[in-house]
């Protein structure tokens, strides 16, 4: 199993709204479940359905310690 910790910002394509991110805050305060980190855990290919988004499984599978990547996902492997 490959446990990743990533840090990130979601962003709708066309506008560059924010949406989502792992250190993203609303009204000053962070998403509850967080514990205010700016990182998240989660193990490859295994984490609870709806808690991210399918397309990080196909986005990062392979992905390097240290590695970046910019993901594109599709609406078809968003949340939501």
């Amino acid at each position: 199993d490959d446990l990743l910790e990533i840090s990130y910002v979601g962003t709708v394509v066309d506008t560059g709204d924010v949406f989502d991110g792992s250190a993203v805050r609303i009204n000053g305060q962070g998403i509850p479940g967080r514990g205010n980190d700016v990182t998240i855990f989660f193990v490859l290919k295994k984490q609870p359905f709806g808690q991210f988004p399918p397309g990080f499984d196909v986005g990062l599978e392979g992905i390097c310690v240290g590695e970046r990547r910019r993901l594109i996902i599709p609406p078809v492997l968003a949340s939501g």
